[in-house]
């Protein structure tokens, strides 16, 4: 059986994959949907890209590592249709027969004819034996590492720059719902309702409260800071929050 899968979705799998730093979480993890279509999941440990492709075609669970492959970004033509270069609708043809070894593989526009003129490189389709098995779980997880003795809970309440970027970066905008200091916030993605996101916090350092509250009143913006909640954060600061 041909897994086909959605090239977009796993073009923005890829890009997190590829800055895990554990060795089996280097590729994305595509797990059948028993009422159609497949999850495609990307992760480095710290953030988590979950996708729903519901045109998927998949038999069983697998982990797959892409690359692409070298390709002038141009307007391609199949015969009379003139296809722009955009990924949306595209999708990846993978045979049973990549296993360990890479292997071009032909990605299809909808109404294309003819031999594909583009490919991707799938360096590895695995079974799913060591990704993760209780991924799911991360959604409603508190951060790793985390000492409340240390460095208090309501101090998890930042973000890595970097990590934001990576997970949302394709989107056109984003929204961070976070449920409580420490947790992992939710991440939802404007005109993308087949996505979500899950970001570990990372602690802020004591004093952003204060700090904050003494810029925004120089600059003639105290109410601001009044309806921040800045005050309450100073003043656990005071009482030991750590550096």
């Amino acid at each position: 059986m041909t897994t086909i899968l959605s090239a977009q979705m796993l073009l923005r799998a890829t890009p997190i994959c590829g800055s895990a730093d554990r060795a089996n979480l280097t590729g994305a993890l595509v797990e059948p949907i028993p009422d159609g279509g497949a999850w495609i999941v990307a992760t480095t440990g710290q953030v988590m890209l979950i996708q729903r492709d519901r045109t998927a075609s998949i038999a069983k669970p697998l982990v797959l590592r892409m690359t692409l492959s070298a390709q002038d970004e141009r307007l391609l033509t199949d015969g009379e249709f003139g296809i722009a270069w955009s990924w949306d609708a595209a999708q990846i043809h993978i045979p049973d027969s990549v296993r360990e070894s890479p292997h071009a593989c032909p990605v299809i526009w909808p109404g294309q004819r003819g031999t594909p003129r583009t490919h991707v490189i799938i360096e590895e389709a695995c079974p799913a034996t060591q990704f993760p098995a209780k991924w799911r779980q991360a959604i409603g997880a508190s951060a790793p590492n985390i000492d409340p003795k240390r460095i208090p809970m309501w101090r998890y309440t930042g973000y890595n720059p970097a990590l934001l970027d990576l997970l949302a970066g394709w989107s056109d905008g984003f929204r961070l719902r976070q449920r409580a200091p420490g947790k992992a916030t939710i991440v939802s993605f404007d005109n993308e309702p087949d996505a979500l996101g899950v970001i570990m916090p990372r602690a802020m350092y004591a004093e952003d409260a204060a700090n904050l509250r003494g810029m925004l009143t120089d600059l003639g913006h105290a109410g601001i800071a009044d309806g921040l909640g800045l005050d309450a954060d100073a003043a656990m600061a005071e009482k030991g929050g750590g550096a």
